[in-house]
């Protein structure tokens, strides 16, 4: 259902998933990111952060860097804030972004 790129199933079932917040939620959420558009892969951001699980850095990292997405993935790092989100985000920010990226 996930690999939709209807923003508004998206929504849904990513709501979903994180009400349900069970051990693969992250990880199902992490694996819609791949090939989703932008707008979808700021929702599931949203809802990575709204988790504040560690296993969400790795793919927030990604989208860091990422064109359209960074603002929503440096939000949902602050969110889970632990010691590697912190050190992800401040890397993002000093280290230079990757070729047409943008905030």
């Amino acid at each position: 259902m996930l690999r939709r790129n209807k923003s508004w199933v998206v929504s849904r079932a990513a709501g979903a998933l994180f009400e349900i917040a069970g051990p693969g939620a992250v990880t199902a959420l992490a694996t819609a990111l791949d090939g989703a558009a932008p707008d979808v892969r700021v929702q599931l951001a949203y809802k990575l952060g709204q988790t504040k699980d560690a296993g969400a850095v790795a793919p927030l990292v990604a989208l860091l860097r990422a064109r359209g997405t960074a603002d929503a993935a440096a939000n949902a790092l602050g969110q889970i804030g632990d010691a590697p989100a912190v050190t992800a985000l401040v890397d993002g920010l000093v280290s230079p972004r990757g070729q047409g990226a943008d905030r």
